[in-house]
């Protein structure tokens, strides 16, 4: 019985220092990770917070953020959709790279990346997340500015398709009234042409009955016939 009792001992020793081990590595691993990582309960408060976290929420220490509802940390137009996010961990076990709006205790509003995962008890239910949310404020300032390149560029390219399509436009003007203006010289000439075949044969037809006048009567007989 004795030794039944010391082995029994040793093992809760052993467990207690795997636990203690496990704890240690954990802490280590959280508090070296460049992002914030969050434990809560199933209603939400804030259980354990990294370092990382307690500069992202705009804390001073850990304490400030423990027992804390972790959605009031949620811009307020942005609550309904994290809640909703939050149920779906728990209905589904995990979410990936959510965008959401932080609201900081001290500081402007940061943009942040989630994802999560369910924490389930013995029986295999959720008893609440850890949480890890990334700082996106680079990434969206450097989407900002090649969404901006992108409708800067855009805008030059309707900008030039115009400018060619009026000079297109210009140029279909210019040639229809080089056309016109050709069309409207060949008449002129045409016009001219047919005047000065008039005034020729009006000329000689002027000079005809002039001569008729001008030969005597035996000539001019003939011709009169």
């Amino acid at each position: 019985m004795e030794d039944a009792l010391r082995a029994s001992e040793e093992r809760q020793r052993a467990l207690a220092a795997e636990a203690r081990a496990n704890e240690a590595l954990y802490r280590t691993l959280t508090e070296t990770s460049p992002d914030a990582i969050i434990v809560m309960d199933r209603e939400a408060s804030i259980i354990i917070a990294n370092r990382r976290a307690v500069d992202l929420y705009g804390c001073a220490s850990a304490e400030e953020l423990v027992g804390r509802d972790t959605i009031t940390f949620i811009a307020p137009e942005e609550r309904e959709r994290a809640l909703a996010e939050w149920h779906k961990v728990l209905e589904q076990g995990s979410i990936l790279h959510v965008d959401l709006t932080l609201v900081r205790q001290e500081g402007p509003r940061v943009p942040i990346e989630v994802s999560a995962s369910a924490i389930t008890d013995h029986s295999g239910q959720p008893a609440g997340l850890i949480c890890v949310a990334r700082d996106v404020s680079e990434r969206k300032r450097t989407q900002e500015a090649l969404q901006q390149a992108h409708d800067e560029l855009e805008l030059r390219v309707q900008e030039r398709t115009a400018e060619l399509a009026q000079a297109n436009l210009d140029l279909q003007q210019e040639i229809s009234e080089h056309r016109r203006t050709e069309e409207q010289l060949r008449q002129a000439q045409k016009m001219e042409a047919i005047g000065r075949l008039a005034g020729g044969v009006a000329h000689d037809l002027q000079s005809a009955h002039r001569d008729q006048w001008l030969w005597p009567d035996h000539v001019a007989a003939p011709i009169a016939r």
